[in-house]
């Protein structure tokens, strides 16, 4: 599972990489991107969903912030809060991002599973996941 995995990590850099985006800054843009509109989360709600300190957080928010591809907003619902969001620009980056990753994904299945194996995977993925993926 671990030399999978590094397979996988290596051709998802190369993806992304075509974007200008680290690893870790695709991971907060999709992170945001899944939040669903307005695509912003609080700080706490990244760190949930990341799972990193926050040091390494804040060093991700402030390349994205000085790139423009989030912004940081007052939070409505707590005046000492920020709120971390797209821009257009970071929309528009991580859109693109992960529609080359989902392709990419695909090719590298298609070239060595059938579609019944496929189908396969998923069923047990989900299980997996379902179990440990919480």
């Amino acid at each position: 599972a671990l030399r999978l995995s590094k397979i996988f990590e290596r051709e998802i850099m190369r993806t992304i990489s075509t974007h200008n985006l680290s690893f870790g800054e695709f991971d907060v843009l999709a992170v945001l991107l899944r939040s669903g509109p307005p695509y912003a989360l609080t700080p706490k709600r990244l760190l949930e969903s990341l799972m990193l300190s926050s040091g390494a957080l804040t060093n991700r928010i402030d390349g994205l912030e000085r790139a423009g591809l989030v912004a940081r907003d007052p939070d409505p619902n707590d005046r000492r809060g920020v709120v971390v969001s797209l821009t257009d620009a970071g929309t528009e980056r991580i859109d693109q991002a992960v529609a080359d990753h989902v392709a990419n994904e695909h090719d590298m299945l298609d070239d060595c599973l059938s579609a019944k194996e496929q189908e396969t995977l998923t069923r047990l993925m989900r299980k997996v996941l379902g179990k440990y993926g919480k």
